[in-house]
């Protein structure tokens, strides 16, 4: 069954939600909340993140989804065969230029009639939506900071992780039974999900180089790049390295991968001369004391 998702987007005022009129069937001339398709193997908050970045240039950093219901089509519906769909909710902390490529967008009063047929899609779908933030969850549209913490890798994130590096879930299980004995190869080991707001958005490892040396690497998925997750991740890494007791960091960083070359710098890690890495890639070796 294929899977869609639909994002309730509140201005940073909390008085108008972000529309989009469809320029294609379904529902061509309507107006239609945002959203898109989840790709097979994609998780679906993910897919919701990806879709509002591509369609209005909000992030991750701009507002968080909340998963506010799933509607299930087992007969299909619009045009369409079977199919799933998830309605988020979020609200922007600051103000956004909104961008949009294939639909035309526009901000609407959330005092609107959105179950008028003739001007919505859905078949009221979009009103019972609005209605059920407004008047029975408006704790979905607060605006509290987003937590970025660290956790234990877990199998849970096996199959995140597996969709983006494109291999099967059981082909990770080793790395993550390594990270559980904190050991590989006799050296220490160990890896971790980097999550905001419960929300694994990437993974961060480990891995010791010498006695009192440990490297640290750092992939934040592509729905979640350019957001800072990168800079909270690095930080707290220094961190456990700390406890881990280790003296210094080192990472290897591409030497075309400007920001990840520039975040290094700004956290105090000196850069030593490029130099071919064993995938034939550029790479500047960066080396901190902690």
């Amino acid at each position: 069954m294929k899977r869609y998702n639909i994002t309730m987007l509140v201005d940073e005022k909390g008085e108008n939600v972000l529309m989009c009129r469809r320029v294609k069937p379904p529902y061509q001339g309507l107006y239609n909340l945002v959203g898109g398709k989840a790709e097979p193997g994609e998780d679906s908050l993910h897919a919701a993140y990806r879709e509002l970045r591509e369609e209005t240039g909000v992030t991750a950093a701009d507002t968080t989804l909340r998963l506010l219901a799933t509607f299930s089509y087992p007969q299909g519906g619009a045009g369409l065969p079977a199919y799933e769909l998830q309605a988020y909710v979020g609200r922007l902390r600051r103000e956004v230029k909104i961008a949009g490529e294939e639909n035309p967008l526009r901000w609407t009063p959330l005092t609107e009639n959105f179950f008028d047929l003739d001007r919505y899609a859905g078949e009221g779908s979009i009103g019972h939506v609005v209605e059920t933030v407004r008047r029975y969850r408006p704790e979905m549209l607060d605006l509290r900071e987003p937590v970025v913490s660290l956790s234990p890798l877990t199998e849970e994130d096996l199959s995140v992780l597996a969709y983006y590096q494109g291999c099967p879930k059981e082909a990770l299980l080793p790395m993550l039974a390594d990270s559980a004995a904190q050991s590989n190869g006799g050296r220490y080991y160990e890896q971790f999900a980097l999550r905001r707001d419960g929300c694994a958005v990437g993974i961060a490892s480990l891995y010791a180089q010498e006695e009192a040396m440990v490297s640290v690497g750092i992939e934040v998925f592509p729905p979640f790049r350019r957001c800072g997750f990168a800079a909270c991740a690095l930080s707290q890494m220094m961190n456990v390295a700390r406890e881990r007791g280790y003296s210094a960091m080192t990472a290897q960083v591409r030497t075309d991968n400007t920001a990840s070359l520039s975040l290094h710098r700004s956290l105090g890690f000196a850069a030593g001369a490029p130099w071919i890495n064993r995938k034939g890639r550029e790479v500047v070796t960066f080396r901190k004391e902690l």
